[in-house]
């Protein structure tokens, strides 16, 4: 139910982000304009030890390279929304650290498990992630910025927090991006992630990690 409640809060999120601040005509009149397009390139690292996730029952790290596509949807006064589809590839490690993470309550086989997981190993996670980038207009070249974005996702190994297969990738981050000439612009942000499959399949917990990313993004004609 919690993970059901969460997904149900993003989707409003990002609902509430496409309609604030204007009305269905502007943005059919903006959709009939043509916008700015950027297509980009971001790289980065995260893990579950960065804030604020403390708990250390397991150790997650990720290096990840996203490629970035960002049209504007909603021009305000003092600040844009932008469309951002990021597909994404991150390379993960998983151990489990607290051994009695896995009760003799959860499986017949649970010391099987534990042996098991408690091995330091290395998989793959594929995702397509798709949501909103909120940005703050200035005076400079510099404009924070914060985004959320959620979508589906394919891992190559299961933990003892989530099953193989599909589940879904969530994504919050705050940054900045700095505009080193007319169409190319450098990027960086903070991001928190949560993997999981809304009940689809189990085990549900789902890993968690924060970490940094940079990139680059060029305007296209």
């Amino acid at each position: 139910m919690k993970t059901y409640m969460k997904r149900t809060l993003l989707s409003f999120l990002i609902i509430l982000g496409f309609t604030a601040g204007t009305s269905a005509q502007d943005a059919a009149a903006l959709f009939k304009e043509k916008q700015p397009v950027y297509l980009g390139i971001n790289a980065g690292a995260a893990a579950e030890v960065y804030f604020p996730f403390t708990k250390r029952d397991y150790l997650y790290e990720t290096q990840f390279v996203k490629l970035q596509y960002q049209r504007l949807l909603w021009n305000r006064k003092k600040w844009h929304i932008q469309l951002l589809v990021e597909p994404s590839y991150y390379k993960a490690r998983h151990q489990l650290l607290n051994l009695f993470y896995i009760k003799p309550s959860d499986a017949a086989n649970f010391e099987e498990l534990r042996e098991k997981f408690t091995q330091s190993r290395d998989f793959h996670e594929l995702a397509l992630n798709v949501g909103v980038k909120f940005s703050l207009k200035t005076n400079s070249n510099w404009k924070p910025y914060a985004l959320l974005s959620s979508g589906p996702m394919i891992s190559s190994t299961e933990t003892e927090r989530l099953a193989r297969g599909f589940a879904f990738s969530d994504v919050l981050a705050v940054g900045t991006q700095y505009q080193i000439s007319p169409k190319a612009r450098l990027d960086l942000r903070y991001t928190l992630r949560h993997n999981s499959s809304a009940g689809i399949n189990r085990p549900n917990f789902g890993h968690n990690s924060g970490g940094l990313e940079t990139g680059v993004s060029f305007m296209l004609d």
